[in-house]
C-alpha cells in the first residue's frame, strides 16, 4: 500500500524466495542463491504538463504578493500584466514563493514567461530546462508537486506554459524552482504567473 500513499517512506526492499527447477539434467543449480533483494522506489508527481487550461478558473491575484530568491521583490508575477515581471541572467536557480493571504484550491499554473538567445550560440534553445513547482499550508512545510522537463512541452520563446494537478491541492503557499540546464546560465524574463481552480 506505500505506493498509493504520500505519507510513508520512499523505499521499500523486498526479499523474494525463489525456487528453481530445470528439466536438463546437465543444468546444475547452485542451492544457496535463492534470495534476490528487489528495491521499489516510489516517485511522488502530481502535476504534469497541459496544453491548456481550458474549464479551470484563475483565481483572483489582486491581494497576492511574491518574492524571488535572488530578487527581493516578485510582486510583478501577480499583477496582472505580463510585461513587467523580474528577469534573470544567472549562473543558478531561481526561486520564487507566491503568497495567496489564505489557501486555496490549486489546479492549474499558467507560467508566462519571455525568453531571450543565451550566449555564446543564440541558436539553441538553452534558456531554462526544468521547472519544479511546491505548494504550502503555512509557508514551512511544503510538498513537492512534482519537477518539468520543458522539453517535454509545446514551449517556445516568449510564450507561456500550462500545467494541471492530478488532484487538487489545497494551499496558501506556491513556490516555484526554474533552472537552467547543466553548464548554461539561465537567462529568463518572468511575465506572470496564474494559479487555477476548477469547479
Amino acid at each position: 500500500d506505500f505506493l498509493c500513499t504520500n505519507d510513508e517512506q520512499e523505499f521499500y526492499s523486498i526479499t523474494l524466495l525463489l525456487g528453481l527447477e530445470s528439466e536438463d539434467d546437465k543444468v546444475v543449480l547452485d542451492r544457496r542463491k535463492k534470495e534476490m533483494t528487489l528495491t521499489v522506489e516510489k516517485v511522488v508527481k502530481n502535476l504534469e504538463w497541459t496544453p491548456s487550461l481550458h474549464g479551470y478558473n484563475a483565481i483572483s491575484s489582486s491581494e497576492w504578493s511574491a518574492t524571488i530568491t535572488p530578487e527581493p521583490n516578485g510582486n510583478g508575477l501577480v499583477d496582472g500584466k505580463e510585461n513587467n515581471g523580474p528577469t534573470f541572467w544567472a549562473p543558478q536557480s531561481v526561486t520564487g514563493v507566491i503568497d495567496m493571504q489564505s489557501n486555496q484550491s490549486v489546479s492549474g499554473i499558467e507560467f508566462v514567461y519571455n525568453t531571450f538567445m543565451t550566449e555564446p550560440n543564440p541558436i539553441q534553445k538553452g534558456y531554462f530546462k526544468y521547472i519544479q513547482f511546491k505548494v504550502s499550508t503555512n509557508g514551512k512545510d511544503w510538498v513537492d508537486l512534482g519537477n518539468i522537463d520543458v522539453e517535454e512541452t509545446d514551449w517556445k520563446p516568449n510564450y507561456r506554459i500550462y500545467f494541471k494537478l492530478l488532484s487538487p491541492a489545497s494551499a496558501r503557499y506556491l513556490q516555484f524552482i526554474v533552472s537552467p540546464e547543466a553548464g548554461k546560465r539561465l537567462n529568463l524574463a518572468i511575465g506572470e504567473l496564474r494559479i487555477y481552480k476548477k469547479e
